[in-house]
């Protein structure tokens, strides 16, 4: 295309410009092929005559550029020149003909790997190169249509018999379809995590864009920037299977999945209602009600099922509440209640001053109570607003139509809210929810536990997203409880100086200490809680069926001492896996473009990152796991790709990815445990040399009394009246 401008001469095509009388290319540029239509009449009056101005001719000018587009499809309306008449009236009339010849070719060529029927019908070899209408033709097409993205769609669909057309039509395909292979990648990162463990979340950290809308169609586009674009081009893809949902200051997104029994966002309605109001809300309302009043803890659960009966019949009717209805609450919730309390006093009358105490917060609710409504009436008219949230529709790059749903996102304090919400649903057990998109509002202090996989696609544009990732890591799931560090503590082994303690008795005494320690010292077993907790661990292993029954029968008896380091490191790591989580926090760099953060080094022979992301990634210290050392650099770090970053493909980056995951966690968490023994040990010997240098000094001064002067001491059994001190003192250090 751009050769043939250049056969035609690029200061020719701007005089060609020039001679179309102002209002003509104002009405061609404007209502008929789309500039600045998104301006109101005026602005884009101005930002057109301020474009014709650059395309002005002048002999220091240089070629025109793939922005100039439509200043050749203007031309060629008002003149009404196909591609061969453009040729005819070129300087080099022979070499503009090739290539019209040669575009024809490739014309036909890209008929037969088109797929989509919208795009096949816009662009056919019998269309290229045929007469163009009559420029009064097209102009009535303005006059036959009221909306101007219809006219701007049938102007591109005639012009698609120009190579100047068909670049536009491609162009916006690709633009809004395809994107820059974002989902790919991110597709390739999850997919190389499920093969070597469970993925039980995923956050994706990206920039705040919204679905872009075809002016043309008003069907949605993928695009590729943004939390929008990135939501967007997801849906058909596997990732669905996740069921993202996506939130930003402006909207939120909710996938929509056919296989799912009911709509994931009729879901997501109903765990508010039931899991945030009923139950949360419910319970904080009713402690706030009878707080420090002299119920007994019977009583006071007795008029707490009453009161959640109550609360429950009130909250199944808040279908479609739009404001707080605080009288209505008091006349469905709080006059049954006290009417209930009333007939409680008939049956005791010791009860008078509770209940009255009561029903006066009842009747006279303090700001806490009143706020607590509150937030129940915006709470429902969150759930209202995403039960009925409108269904959108977008075109995939292979032309599927897809489904989901979208709401505007509400101002204040509902907007805090649903950001609260989001970790909720991440979390939750009863939603399917395992992937959302986040703009940069997570940096507000968004708790969330689940996810296991953290992605910041911002291309490093974010200067906070690496910390607020590393924030979100540092969550210990529900399942690590108490028992689990007891677990491990056991496993660790304890040391004592119950040997040091012994020499320092009287002989006589020794023996029967010994007695004692057998009977009283620290039985190190495993309990029958320990031992299905690491039966369940070693389940969740992934590891072969022999070692998995190996360690089971080791571990049956309780007595660790049946097992070595080896064995006692891998069930410390076995239990850490299957009960909390190891995040992988990946960040995404541009590898093509004018902004890219990658570059080729010829001498090594490898790709680096540049010198400012080097810069930001070595200042980027992490902490990888409790009691580990502080460390920064690249090696924290590493630039990951299969071959080239500009060419690499999903697949490649997904095998590449599993290759260095496999067996990582375990050499994270088997460091972890080395370097905990490493402490207790140097710890141990700490105090040891500590005790022995105390000795030595007693010893001193023990020796320099003797004979000075003899103190009569009580003895019993022949142990003095000191050494039974001190022996009760060390005694009682000891854990038993």
């Amino acid at each position: 295309m751009k050769e043939m401008w250049s056969y035609f001469g690029y200061n020719n095509l701007r005089k060609e410009f020039q001679k179309i009388p102002l209002n003509e290319r104002l009405f061609i540029c404007k209502e008929l092929l789309g500039m600045y239509q998104s301006y109101r009449n005026e602005l884009a009056t101005e930002k057109l005559k301020a474009k014709f101005v650059e395309w002005a001719p002048r002999k220091d000018k240089g070629p025109l550029t793939l922005a100039d587009v439509n200043l050749v499809q203007t031309i060629q309306i008002y003149n009404s020149w196909s591609d061969i008449s453009l040729a005819a009236n070129s300087i080099h009339k022979n070499a503009a003909r090739e290539v019209v010849q040669e575009t024809e070719k490739l014309v036909m060529h890209l008929e037969q790997l088109i797929r989509i029927p919208s795009l096949k019908k816009m662009i056919s070899s019998e269309k290229y190169g045929t007469r163009m209408p009559k420029r009064t033709t097209i102009y009535n097409i303005r006059k036959q249509y009221k909306d101007r993205r219809e006219v701007v769609k049938k102007v591109r669909d005639i012009m698609c018999s120009t190579m100047v057309g068909i670049y536009r039509a491609l162009d916006v395909w690709a633009r809004t379809k395809i994107g820059e292979g974002r989902v790919g990648t991110l597709q390739s990162i999850i997919s190389a995590e499920e093969q070597i463990r469970d993925v039980k979340g995923v956050v994706i950290f990206d920039s705040g864009r919204t679905i872009k809308i075809e002016y043309e169609s008003g069907i949605g586009s993928p695009g590729f920037s943004g939390v929008g674009g990135s939501f967007a081009q997801s849906l058909g893809t596997d990732i669905i299977k996740y069921n993202p949902i996506a939130v930003q200051s402006s909207e939120m997104y909710i996938s929509f999945n056919p296989t799912l029994e009911k709509p994931l966002h009729v879901m997501m309605a109903d765990f508010i209602r039931n899991e945030i109001i009923i139950d949360k809300l419910t319970e904080r309302l009713f402690m706030e009600l009878i707080y420090e009043l002299p119920f007994q803890e019977q009583l006071s659960n007795f008029i707490y099922l009453t009161f959640r009966e109550l609360m429950v019949e009130y909250v199944t009717s808040l279908k479609k509440v739009y404001r707080a209805r605080y009288g209505e609450f008091t006349k469905k919730v709080f006059e049954p209640l006290k009417e209930f309390i009333d007939e409680m006093v008939i049956l005791d009358t010791d009860l008078n001053l509770a209940v009255n105490l009561l029903k006066d917060r009842i009747t006279n609710p303090s700001v806490r109570v009143n706020n607590i409504i509150q937030k129940l009436y915006d709470y429902a008219s969150i759930a209202r607003k995403i039960e009925f949230a409108k269904k959108g529709t977008l075109e995939t790059a292979t032309g599927e139509l897809q489904e989901y749903y979208y709401l505007k996102m509400p101002s204040g304090r509902q907007k805090q809210l649903i950001y609260d919400l989001v970790s909720d649903f991440l979390d939750s057990e009863e939603l399917p929810i395992q992937l959302v998109f986040v703009s940069s509002w997570a940096r507000t202090g968004w708790d969330v536990r689940t996810p296991d996989i953290l992605i910041d696609a911002t291309a490093t544009r974010d200067v906070t997203a690496w910390q607020q990732l590393r924030g979100r890591a540092m969550r210990a799931l529900e399942s690590w409880t108490i028992d689990c560090y007891r677990t491990i503590s056991v496993l660790l082994g304890k040391k004592t100086n119950s040997d040091k303690i012994m020499q320092r008795l009287p002989i006589e005494m020794q023996e029967n200490f010994k007695k004692i320690q057998e009977d009283f010292a620290p039985r190190e077993n495993l309990t029958p809680q320990m031992i299905e907790l690491l039966q369940n661990s070693i389940d969740d292993a992934r590891i072969p069926p022999e070692e998995k029954l190996k360690l089971k029968t080791k571990i049956q008896s309780g007595n660790i001492n049946k097992l070595s380091t080896t064995e006692r490191m891998k069930l410390i790591i076995y239990l850490m896996l299957s009960k909390n989580k190891v995040a992988h926090i990946f960040e995404m760099v541009k590898a093509s473009g004018s902004t890219k953060q990658v570059e080729y080094d010829k001498q090594t022979g490898q790709w680096r990152r540049k010198a400012a992301i080097a810069k930001k990634h070595r200042g980027e210290p992490i902490l990888p796991v409790p009691g580990a050392e502080r460390r920064r650099g690249k090696y924290v770090a590493p630039l990951i790709y299969s071959q080239d970053p500009t060419v690499d493909t999903p697949s490649e980056v997904r095998d590449t990815l599993k290759n260095l995951l496999t067996g990582l966690d375990e050499e994270l968490l088997d460091d972890w445990v080395l370097n905990l023994i490493e402490r207790r040990e140097k710890k141990a010997t700490t105090v040891t040399n500590r005790t022995d240098q105390k000795e030595r000094q007693e010893g001193q001064v023990e020796a320099s009394m003797q004979g000075e002067q003899q103190i009569s001491q009580l003895e019993i059994d022949g142990v003095t009246e000191e050494a039974l001190k001190e022996f009760l003192n060390e005694i009682d250090s000891i854990e038993f």
